[in-house]
Parts: C-alpha cells; sequence; structure tokens
C-alpha cells in the first residue's frame, strides 16, 4: 500500500493544496496493516513551498515513527505549465533542498540496521542518474 503524504505539517499543505491530516494517513495505514497489507509505502517530497527545515525534520520523525517497509524522500521538481511553474517565488532553492535532502540522509543513514542501503538518484525520463536528488530508502534492502 503506498502514500504519497508529500509533508505532514498543514502549513505546507496548505501552501501545496494536499490537505492529509497525520490522524488520518495513521488512520489508513493501521486499516490496511489490519486488512493484511505486508508492506506500506510512504512519499515525503522536500522543497515544497512554505517548507523550512524543521517541519520537514517533523515531517521525516512522523514518517519513521509510522514504520514504513519503503520511504522515499524526493525533491520538489517544477514542470513547465503548472501553477508552480508560473510563480518563479515558489520555486525551491537548490541550496535549501540540498540541505534538507542532507538531514534525510544523516537521519537515515543513522537507521541503517533497520532500512538497509541508501540509493540517491533522480530519473530524469527513462535515464537514471546519480545525483543525489531523489533519497530512497527500503526497509532490509
Amino acid at each position: 500500500m503506498g502514500g504519497r503524504v508529500q509533508d505532514f505539517d498543514p502549513e505546507v499543505q496548505r501552501a501545496v493544496n494536499r490537505i492529509q491530516s497525520e490522524e488520518v494517513t495513521r488512520a489508513v495505514i493501521v486499516a490496511a496493516r489490519a486488512s493484511g497489507f505486508r508492506s506500506v509505502n510512504l512519499d515525503l517530497i522536500y522543497g515544497l513551498p512554505g517548507q523550512s527545515l524543521e517541519p520537514w525534520m517533523r515531517s521525516l520523525r512522523t514518517a519513521l515513527e509510522l514504520r514504513p517497509e519503503h520511504l522515499s524522500c524526493y525533491a520538489l521538481t517544477v514542470e513547465a505549465g503548472t501553477p508552480l511553474a508560473a510563480d518563479p517565488s515558489r520555486h525551491p532553492d537548490d541550496d535549501d533542498q540540498a540541505d534538507k535532502y542532507l538531514l534525510a540522509e544523516e537521519r537515515l543513514c543513522a537507521l541503517e540496521g533497520r532500512f538497509g542501503d541508501l540509493v540517491a538518484r533522480r530519473e530524469l525520463g527513462d535515464e537514471v542518474v546519480d545525483d543525489g536528488l531523489v533519497l530512497l530508502h527500503a526497509r532490509g534492502a
């Protein structure tokens, strides 16, 4: 079962119009596990408008508390033709994204026994390059 959480902070959720409470997410995961799902996957995004370092780290901690078998942390990518692309003031800052990536990497690597190896990659069309913009962990990998 996969969940595209993006961020648990209500202010960040409002900024990107993706409202999804932590309580609802927890309830869905509990129900999925009770229904027999053996694998829970969560996706977070760093570099979202209004997302500072502390809310990002709280979202990461919250995701880890939910004990997913797979946690993906993606750098926000601005896609042409989207409302976000039309407002450069809301575009992610490269240094900010790098800081969030490094903090996530540090936290997830500290849990290496739980999550296994770290794979950093960015998908560009059909090509995958190891440039550190996408952080992917799979428990037991």
